[in-house]
């Protein structure tokens, strides 16, 4: 499978941080340091805060109340509010996104203007084939190829009752990032991959490992119909992908323009086959003009 490695650096999160932060500077940026540094570092008021952390938020590192509000320093910052002022002001709200595939899916981290340490985030991304298909296999050998990624997916769907993997699946990984931030994935998806779903029914599921194995369970999320994506929060790594309830009335696998009920129960085609008597015609299309996808040639229905 071709992955994707997506990493989060310390750089990229401090440059958001400069640019939408009020009253930090790059100068006061530079002052903040590393892991087990910040942690070594010494907090000479004991107020939670290293002394490079009061010299970043601008609050004395004498004084374990800067604003004098009963709060120190260091709870103010934890739960998000400015140590420098009185009345609950809050530190700024911060988002980034970036690209987790070349399809236009992304990862979504807000904060509210807390110190963080560097994250490191491993994104593996693939769809039900990521397989190429070499040339110089000859139609009928492509034509078995696809046949068989689409029995896989048919096997898989129709035991778990989910029509998935809308999207591309996406595995989140890290080893030192526990998702104690407002963490979204938010996967984009084709026009295609939605032939005869419901837009409006589609979620995001997470993969979750049971005593029987593994299931999808589903979670709350939001669909934008305008810029086809469906987002979801999440608060731990693991493996996402969107999806919905698989239903054979209304979904055409192989994209041959009959659904696989019809396929199964109609005109027994091969669900799983776009030409079934490998005439060169599309099942859906032969039916369409009144001739008998199964059998070769001009044989009517």
């Amino acid at each position: 499978m071709n992955g994707i490695k997506h990493e989060v650096t310390w750089n990229n999160l401090m440059a958001l941080f400069t640019s939408l932060s009020l009253g930090i500077t790059n100068n006061d940026l530079n002052k903040i340091v590393m892991g087990e540094e910040i942690i070594n570092k010494t907090d000479t008021d004991g107020d939670g805060l290293t002394d490079t952390q009061e010299n970043v938020y601008k609050t004395n590192p004498n004084n374990p109340d800067t604003d004098g509000d009963g709060y120190t320093d260091g709870d103010e910052v934890k739960n998000g509010y400015d140590p420098t002022i009185i009345g609950g002001a809050k530190l700024p709200m911060i988002k980034r996104e970036e690209p987790i595939n070349d399809r236009g899916s992304t990862l979504i981290t807000y904060w509210d203007g807390k110190l963080k340490v560097e994250i490191l985030l491993s994104i593996l991304s693939w769809d039900w084939s990521n397989d190429a298909i070499s040339d110089t296999l000859t139609d009928k050998q492509k034509s078995q190829i696809r046949g068989y990624d689409i029995q896989i997916r048919r096997i898989q769907e129709e035991g778990s009752g989910l029509h998935y993997g809308i999207g591309g699946f996406f595995q989140i990984s890290s080893e030192n990032f526990n998702f104690p931030y407002n963490v979204y994935i938010n996967i984009k998806y084709t026009d295609d991959e939605i032939k005869g779903v419901d837009e409006n029914e589609l979620s995001l599921y997470e993969e979750i490992e049971t005593e029987d194995g593994y299931e999808w369970v589903k979670l709350d999320s939001n669909v934008n119909l305008e810029l086809n994506t469906v987002t979801a929060k999440i608060d731990r790594t693991g493996t996402y992908t969107a999806g919905v309830k698989y239903n054979p009335e209304k979904i055409d696998l192989d994209e041959d323009g009959l659904t696989d009920a019809q396929e199964k129960n109609i005109y027994k085609t091969d669900p799983d086959k776009q030409d079934t008597d490998e005439d060169g015609y599309l099942d859906g299309e032969e039916v369409k003009n009144g001739y008998d996808p199964t059998i070769a040639g001009s044989a009517r229905l």
